[in-house]
């Protein structure tokens, strides 16, 4: 039984504790045997994922629809957690001004399982959210793949990108920008808006850069370059609980429309506080980012309930009913099929468990 403090961390959970709970996952599935120094787990992911019953019953789920959905990432060698790594960037990123700092180096891919380098996406989630030198190397790459360059459109979103900037302001820029009290801080938002205008224009009247902008913030195969672990090439999109699961290879171009579609702008400043010897109470930097994000794409996904094989060897009716509560905690109706499906299969395993030669035909009705 989880007791009060199990709760409270899994309510706590965040989506990057997930990567290192389908990489132990994948571990335990498989049978390979378990090096933590090998795997890019630090020990204090590790006893979070061990503490945490619905992290670990979530990776286990992940990891086994994973194998179901690609049989071949059960024959895979090894998996490792490479969500924080610091990578290095390509020079068609850097002749932009990009890629400096290592804030602005976060990899695409957040674990690989063997030669398969993984993009995991669970509830709403962020695609890129660069500053102004981020922003134009992926405008201006995803612009090499159209013939767009000389179009209107096209050129006011570059003259109005080059306009992002940054800055030091006292207090709050929703603040400043509400009461018109920093100046350059309102003239930064004015940009925003406009850009969000000028991108939302071009996204919906071209297509073809729309999606060449996506996947590369999807992939990060220009910044990191394909044969990067960085860069991406296959996306795991789940639910929290694990019941809800799809594998998708970045090639696949129906795919990538459709995360696209589901994509939204925004053009905001982001800010930090600033402790130096020189800076006042509240004061902070600031700085224009462009950002994608995308809705829930697990919503989407066909609603099944898990179904953990039940061997009568080694599991008692009390498997059937812990399997059936881990379930609860998705929704109800996942549940009730998940009790049935449990049942119905392994009603007369668990008789010849308990030493009865069953020989009749039954209905379990609901």
């Amino acid at each position: 039984m989880h007791n009060l403090t199990s709760y409270l961390a899994e309510g706590k959970t965040a989506g990057a504790d997930f990567e290192p709970a389908i990489v132990l996952g994948w571990y335990e599935v498989t049978g390979t045997e378990l090096d933590l120094s090998k795997t890019g787990i630090s020990a204090k992911d590790y006893e979070n994922v061990q503490n945490t019953p619905m992290l670990k019953d979530s990776g286990l789920n992940i990891a086994r629809q994973l194998i179901k959905q690609n049989p071949d990432i059960a024959n895979q060698d090894f998996a490792y957690h490479y969500g924080r790594g610091n990578p290095k960037v390509t020079e068609a990123w850097t002749k932009y001004g990009a890629g400096k700092h290592a804030s602005s180096r976060t990899p695409k891919t957040d674990l690989y399982i063997g030669k398969y380098n993984i993009s995991l996406k669970i509830g709403a989630a962020q695609l890129m959210s660069g500053a102004r030198e981020e922003a134009l190397a992926t405008f201006y790459n995803a612009l090499e793949q159209t013939d767009l360059s000389n179009e209107p459109v096209v050129q006011e979103c570059v003259q109005i990108i080059e306009q992002f900037t940054r800055g030091i302001t006292n207090g709050k820029t929703e603040d400043h920008i509400k009461n018109k009290t920093d100046n350059a801080v309102v003239e930064a938002d004015m940009v925003h808006k406009q850009t969000m205008e000028k991108l939302r224009v071009l996204f919906e009247t071209n297509e073809k850069f729309k999606l060449a902008f996506v996947k590369e913030a999807m992939t990060g195969h220009i910044k990191f370059g394909k044969e990067s672990r960085a860069s991406a090439d296959w996306f795991l999109v789940a639910d929290k609980g694990g019941t809800k699961v799809e594998f998708h290879s970045i090639d696949d171009d129906e795919y990538v429309r459709q995360v696209a579609n589901s994509t939204s702008i925004s053009v905001k400043m982001k800010s930090s506080s600033i402790n130096t010897k020189t800076s006042k109470p509240g004061d902070r930097k600031w700085w224009s980012a462009l950002g994608l994000t995308t809705k829930d794409l697990s919503s989407a996904l066909k609603e099944e309930a898990y179904l953990v094989e039940f061997d009568p060897l080694n599991e008692g009716i009390g498997s059937v009913v812990r399997n059936a509560l881990k379930a609860a905690k998705n929704k109800f109706k996942v549940v009730v099929l998940t009790a049935k499906r449990l049942i119905k299969k392994n009603f007369r395993a668990f008789l010849s468990y308990l030493g009865f030669d069953v020989d009749v035909d039954f209905t379990i009705r609901f």
